[in-house]
């Protein structure tokens, strides 16, 4: 496993433009990192004047979690097996955010590379303390 981000900023990864959508932004993204990536920490950050509710409904299947103090969710995606979403369904899932007129941004906190499965379902991301 090698982690691809090592001590990059997140915003290097990520950022979006006025006039991009969710799920252009995260076509774009995808397109930035290695071919190898085998697992994600990605964070949506929103707009303050976002129903956060409405949100989370809407990206239900990501199995997002609320980042403290901010308005944004972080959840998982898998390049091929492991614990997190495809990243087809993410792509779905921000697609559903542009039609309801959602705005935000992505950042990749966390890239792996070639993370292999040893009697796990994968690697776990440690953030502020926590596992993710």
């Amino acid at each position: 496993m090698k982690r691809i981000l090592e001590n990059a900023g997140a915003s290097s990864v990520s950022g979006r433009r006025a006039d991009e959508t969710l799920a252009g932004a995260w076509e774009n993204a995808l397109a930035l990192i290695a071919p190898s990536w085998s697992d994600l920490l990605v964070e949506l950050d929103l707009s303050p004047e976002v129903d956060l509710l409405q949100v989370a409904t809407l990206v239900s299947p990501l199995n997002p979690e609320r980042c403290a103090g901010r308005s944004a969710l972080r959840f998982r995606v898998a390049h091929d097996f492991g614990y997190g979403v495809s990243p087809s369904l993410a792509h779905r899932c921000l697609a559903r955010l542009d039609e309801a007129g959602v705005r935000g941004s992505l950042r990749f906190p966390d890239v792996l590379s070639n993370a292999k499965a040893f009697f796990t379902q994968g690697p776990v991301f440690r953030l502020d303390g926590r596992s993710l």
